[in-house]
């Protein structure tokens, strides 16, 4: 007689998404959006529209003038409600190498994943 599989959860996702500059527009958001959202597909996630969050024209050499990084979305993970946060690159969260391990340990300690998706474990 064998031992039946548990079945592995379905992680909730939250996805993040930023532009910098005046180059880049808008429109890059919903582009990132729209290639995190095949991600969540792919990797079988659950998606709430509520945990799509994103900042707009703010450089990623600040963590301090962006609240859809570090008010909303860390705030959602330390509430619980996310499982993994998919971004299209770091870059996209932070670029400074402190930034980055701030960002990434702060997730870590809430249990929350950090996967950019251009990634080889995203891909």
């Amino acid at each position: 007689m064998g031992v039946a599989a548990k079945a592995q959860p379905i992680l909730r996702a939250a996805l993040y998404a930023r532009f910098s500059s005046d180059i880049q527009k808008d429109r890059s958001i919903e582009d990132q959006f729209t290639e995190l959202e095949r991600a969540v597909k792919r990797l079988g996630f659950k998606i709430d529209k509520r945990h799509y969050y994103a900042d707009r024209g703010v450089s990623a050499t600040s963590l301090f003038e962006r609240p859809g990084l570090t008010r909303d979305l860390l705030g959602a993970a330390r509430r619980g409600e996310i499982d993994v946060v998919l971004v299209e690159a770091t870059d996209r969260l932070a670029v400074p190498i402190r930034s980055i391990w701030l960002t990434v340990s702060s997730f870590t300690t809430l249990n929350c994943l950090r996967l950019p998706v251009r990634s080889p474990t995203c891909n």
